[in-house]
């Protein structure tokens, strides 16, 4: 059974695009209340985002994420957790004056969530979840003949608010569910040419607002566990984070 729900989540990531999206996890913390647990993750993916004003095009963003996370258990299987860690940024069609793909290096992020059970039938549980997500600015700056473009992703954030489920099978646990997700990002871009400067600046968001997660929990040894996790939105992500409870 194990082997089955992985293969349902591979299947769930490998049939969908790839979208860049932060690991949801279990609905059902195992922590009891005041119990902390510790996990590292990371995840890969690209989301298209529209501008609000025809200045450009829709832009392309893939990027990587490498988090440090710690949870509290707050009883009856609900938790809480707050995540940092780095995330980089590669834009294909962010320039105006350019084809060239923008790219930054990695740069801080923070993430904090909330979610637990409001039902449970036996070894089925069901209840609400939120999480959300600020990403440092990123910039990049390119020439092209006698333009000197500067670009910049700025004020970038997202907010999930789902509804999961959760079921065991064999000492496996399959979880997942849909949920709606708001994002915003500011971008910005200056391209000069001797004494001419052109600017131009709008709001960004991700296509659709509606998507769903799956993902499978294996309990390890002595508090370990590790978890493989997809979700679709306008396209999908696969991640893999390794907890330890104490």
């Amino acid at each position: 059974m194990r082997s089955f729900c992985l293969w349902v989540t591979l299947a769930f990531a490998l049939t969908s695009n790839i979208a860049f999206a932060d690991h949801f996890g279990p609905i059902a913390s195992p922590l009891h209340g005041g119990q902390m647990e510790l996990s590292l993750g990371y995840s890969y993916g690209s989301s298209d985002w529209e501008p609000d004003d025809a200045v450009i095009e829709k832009i392309k963003l893939k990027q990587n994420t490498f988090y440090a996370q710690l949870g509290m258990g707050f009883g009856g299987n609900w938790e809480a957790y707050i995540r940092g860690g780095f995330a980089d940024c590669n834009a294909e069609d962010a320039f105006r004056f350019s084809t060239k793909n923008s790219t930054d290096s990695f740069l801080p992020y923070g993430t904090f969530g909330l979610g637990g059970p409001l039902f449970h039938w036996g070894e089925v549980a069901i209840g609400p979840f939120f999480q959300g997500s600020y990403y440092s600015t990123y910039e990049d700056i390119i020439t092209n003949g006698t333009i000197r473009e500067k670009i910049s992703l700025d004020k970038m954030w997202e907010a999930n608010l789902g509804l999961a489920f959760q079921a065991e099978f064999e000492g496996a646990y399959l979880y997942g569910g849909p949920f709606y997700y708001l994002s915003d990002a500011e971008y910005r871009s200056v391209a000069v040419s001797g004494a001419i400067v052109d600017v131009a600046e709008t709001n960004m968001e991700k296509e659709n607002n509606v998507g769903a997660y799956l993902g499978v929990r294996w309990p390890l040894k002595n508090g370990f566990s590790v978890d493989l996790e997809t979700q679709l939105k306008n396209s999908a992500t696969i991640g893999l984070a390794v907890y330890y409870a104490f």
